[in-house]
């Protein structure tokens, strides 16, 4: 498989522009935990979300877990010079290119346990090794590292089978869409663009996507768009769309109206880590007020 870089997704990419390249490489290298908070549970991501506070506690942290996990390996040199350039590499990747994911940090926790595994080896006694101090703090930490995964992986089952609380809604909004007669040729727009991606699986509707300004429903993530919206902006295409195509328009939006107190800007930017929502909520214009953009005529679930 060849990737050619940088794709067409290229607001995938970090916005490094303004940036100091050599104070990023430094701080990549020395303080590479901000790109691992992957490895912590849903429950504290949620609070290091809430809590500046708690986000620089749980950043030395992880810090302190990382670099001790690689003591695991003192007494295995080559080993933990592997498993420390794996480490940087990632920091880097991360860094400079693309943000990881989970299932792109846990990639170097794979590393150290194939290379621990690798290069096991017992003095004496088959089985047992002599170790020091520095070691056993390692191996510690390492520990701890795979224990908040274990947490991780039960918090997800709960999610997924316990709780059944879905990581995607779409399903929801689709049989929501099909319940209403009225919106049955309606087409659908959404801001961000990816909200519509997943709707072709559940309703026929159209998708349109606002930004690149085209009926699709697979978006790219490209600076050739309209980087900055206005919900004016978004209201005047629902208005030029109902009127080119004679259907009504859904308009979809990843944030609260009812919660914005005053006018706010907001950044978006590609989120490869997300905290499931439990609440489902959808907004349409009553249907007495078709020029009501955002009516009372809202349904909570």
């Amino acid at each position: 498989m060849i990737t050619v870089y940088p794709t067409f997704n290229d607001t995938g990419q970090n916005d490094l522009s303004g940036e100091n390249f050599a104070l990023l490489v430094i701080r990549a290298l020395v303080l590479p935990s901000s790109h691992f908070m992957g490895f912590y549970p849903y429950s504290v991501i949620e609070l290091i979300v809430a809590s500046p506070l708690a986000s620089r506690i749980f950043s030395a942290l992880i810090s302190v877990l990382i670099f001790g996990s690689l003591l695991a390996l003192a007494n295995r040199r080559p080993a933990m010079i592997a498993a420390a350039m794996v480490l940087f590499g990632l920091s880097l990747l991360f860094t400079l290119v693309y943000p990881g994911g989970y299932r792109h940090q846990v990639l170097w926790l794979v590393f150290l346990i194939a290379i621990t595994a690798l290069t096991r080896r017992g003095a004496g006694v088959p089985g047992i090794e002599a170790v020091g101090g520095p070691v056993k703090f390692g191996r510690f930490c390492f520990l701890i590292l795979l224990a908040l995964q274990v947490v991780s992986g039960i918090e997800r089952v709960n999610l997924a089978f316990v709780a059944e609380i879905p990581l995607s809604r779409s399903k929801d909004l689709g049989a929501f869409i099909q319940s209403r007669p009225d919106l049955k040729d309606a087409i659908i727009m959404a801001d961000p663009d990816y909200l519509v991606e997943a709707l072709p699986y559940y309703v026929s509707n159209r998708t349109y996507l606002l930004r690149e300004e085209r009926f699709g429903a697979i978006v790219r993530y490209t600076r050739n768009a309209r980087l900055s919206l206005s919900l004016a902006d978004i209201l005047q295409t629902a208005h030029r769309l109902q009127q080119s195509e004679h259907v009504p328009v859904v308009i979809l939006l990843s944030q609260r109206l009812d919660q914005i107190a005053a006018p706010v800007s907001l950044r978006e930017k590609l989120r490869l880590a997300t905290v499931p929502n439990a609440g489902r909520h959808f907004c349409l214009p009553e249907r007495d007020k078709p020029r009501q953009a955002f009516g009372s005529g809202c349904r909570k679930r």
